[in-house]
C-alpha cells in the first residue's frame, strides 16, 4: 500500500524543483523587516472552503487592511479539491503562503519534530491566545513547540430527525439502551441511526473501557480482544435495528454524506452520529422538507463512568516558518480570532469559534443563533476524549473502512477482521515513524 506520506514525498520531490524555479515569490514580498508599522509588506494567507467561507474571510481581510494600512493580504483560496498536493509542493519550495489554513493530520507529514512552522509562542507580543483552554492548544503543541491554533473544536454528538421519532411516539434517545428501544417501536424500514464506522466503536470502547484506541506515540491501547468486542458490538446494533445492514448503507449511501440521501431526507434514517458542528447541513435539509431537526448529546453504554467521545480540533493555522513578516502575519490570525471587527466579520462561517473571547463577542452581538447556542451547550456539557494524532490519518481510515465493509458483509469473522484491523494499523504506524 502506497501511504500518504508517500505520495506527499513524491510530491515534496517534484516541489524541491518548482521551488528552485519560484525564486522571489511565495511568502517573500515587499521589504524584508519584520514589526516596523510604517514599512509596507504583503504577506498571504491560504484557505480553503465553500463561498459563505470566502466570502466572510474576504471581508476580515478588507477590515485588517484598513485598520493596517501598511499590510496588504494576498488572499489564495479555492475549495478542497487540490489542496494537499499544492501544500506539498509549496513547502518543500520554500513558497508557502505566510498563513495557512491546515488540515489537523498533515502536521505528522510536515511537522514530525515540531520545526516545520513557525513557535506560535513565540509570537505572543501580536498573537493572543488567552481565550483557549489549555485542552484546546494542546493538540497544536508538537515537542514543546505551538505549530497551530485552530479556529474551534468538534466533538461527536447526534442529529436526530424529531418528525420521525414523534411520528411514531418515541422519545429522543439518550443511551445505547434507549436506541435500541426505539428500534422495537420502529417500523420496517426505519431506523433510528443511519450507521456506525470506527469512530463510534472507538467511542465504545473508550466509555467501557476508559482509554483512547491510540496513545499519543500511536501505539494501540487495546487488544486484539478488545477491537474484536467493538466489532461485535456494531453488529449487535445492526441485529438490533438500530442501525441498517452494511449492505444496505453500501446501497443507499455508499461515500456520500447522509445528509443527501434520500432515507435521511424522507425520515427513515431518523439520526445520524456526527461531528457536532457538522450538523448545520443535516438542519438545513430537513428545514426545506418541514421536518425539525434536534441535537443531542453522544449516547452512554450501560455502567459507562465517562462519555468516551472523541473531540478533534477544527480547523487549523499555522504561520510559515520561512515568513519574512511573523509579525504582521500574527496581526492577521489575532485580527481574525480575537479583535471584535475581524471575529464580527468572520462570524460562524468557520463554524463556532473554539475562542471564548470570540463566543463573548459573536454574543453580544446576536450572531449565535439557537441552533448554534445548543451546539454550545452540548460542547460545554461533554468532556471529550483525544485519540492522538495518528488515529484520524487518512491511511488509517481507510483500513477502518475497508475491515469494517468486508465484517459487515460477513466475508471474514469478527475475530478475523479484529487480527486483521490491528495488524494493518500497526504496519501502518509503523511505516509513518520510519519515513
Amino acid at each position: 500500500m502506497i501511504t500518504k506520506k508517500k505520495n506527499l514525498l513524491m510530491l515534496l520531490g517534484v516541489g524541491l524543483t518548482v521551488g528552485t524555479l519560484l525564486t522571489g515569490c511565495g511568502n517573500n514580498s515587499n521589504g524584508n523587516s519584520s514589526g516596523d508599522d510604517q514599512e509596507n509588506v504583503t504577506i498571504r494567507f491560504s484557505w480553503w472552503g465553500n463561498d459563505d467561507r470566502h466570502q466572510a474571510t474576504l471581508e476580515m481581510i478588507e477590515k485588517f487592511e484598513e485598520l493596517h494600512p501598511n499590510i496588504s493580504v494576498k488572499a489564495e483560496y479555492s475549495g478542497w479539491e487540490g489542496n494537499e498536493e499544492k501544500m506539498a509542493i509549496q513547502l518543500a519550495g520554500g513558497t508557502e503562503p505566510d498563513l495557512m489554513q491546515m488540515n489537523f493530520d498533515w502536521f505528522m507529514v510536515y511537522s514530525p519534530d515540531g520545526d516545520g512552522f513557525y513557535n506560535l509562542e513565540d509570537l505572543s507580543d501580536h498573537l493572543d491566545l488567552s481565550g483557549y483552554s489549555e485542552d484546546s492548544l494542546e493538540p497544536g503543541m508538537i515537542n514543546g513547540k505551538l505549530n497551530s491554533v485552530t479556529f474551534g473544536e468538534n466533538i461527536g454528538g447526534v442529529v436526530y430527525n424529531k418528525t420521525t421519532f414523534d411520528k411514531f411516539d418515541v422519545p429522543i434517545p439518550e443511551t445505547w439502551d434507549d436506541l435500541v428501544e426505539a428500534a422495537k417501536k420502529f417500523p420496517d424500514g426505519y431506523y433510528p441511526l443511519a450507521g456506525l464506522g470506527f469512530h463510534q466503536i472507538a467511542q465504545y470502547l473508550a466509555q467501557k473501557y476508559e482509554k483512547p484506541i491510540f496513545d499519543e506515540e500511536g501505539n494501540l491501547n487495546m487488544s486484539v480482544e478488545q477491537i474484536q468486542e467493538g466489532l461485535e458490538w456494531k453488529q449487535s446494533m445492526v441485529d438490533a435495528g438500530v442501525i441498517p445492514t452494511q449492505r444496505e448503507v453500501i446501497e443507499n449511501i455508499g461515500s456520500n454524506s447522509v445528509a443527501t440521501v434520500k432515507q435521511f431526507i424522507e425520515g427513515q434514517y431518523a439520526g445520524q452520529t456526527e461531528w457536532i458542528q457538522g450538523s448545520y447541513s443535516f438542519k438545513q435539509v430537513l428545514d426545506e422538507n418541514d421536518q425539525e431537526l434536534v441535537l443531542a448529546k453522544y449516547p452512554k453504554i450501560d455502567g459507562a463512568q465517562i462519555e468516551g467521545v472523541i473531540t478533534q480540533p477544527n480547523m487549523a493555522f499555522s504561520i510559515s516558518k520561512n515568513s519574512r513578516h511573523p509579525e504582521e502575519t500574527a496581526k492577521l490570525l489575532n485580527f481574525m480570532l480575537n479583535e471584535k471587527e475581524g471575529v464580527l466579520a468572520m462570524g460562524t462561517a468557520r463554524g463556532i469559534p473554539g475562542n471564548q473571547k470570540a463566543i463573548d463577542i459573536l454574543t453580544e452581538a446576536n450572531m449565535i443563533s439557537d441552533f448554534e447556542q445548543s451546539i454550545l451547550d452540548i460542547m460545554a456539557d461533554t468532556k471529550g476524549i483525544y485519540q492522538g494524532p495518528y488515529f484520524t490519518q487518512s491511511t488509517l481510515t481507510a483500513i477502518y473502512t475497508d475491515v469494517l465493509e468486508r465484517y459487515g458483509l460477513e466475508t471474514i469473522s469478527s475475530e478475523e477482521a479484529a487480527e486483521s484491523l490491528v495488524r494493518q494499523v500497526e504496519t501502518a504506524i509503523e511505516a509513518m515513524k520510519r519515513e
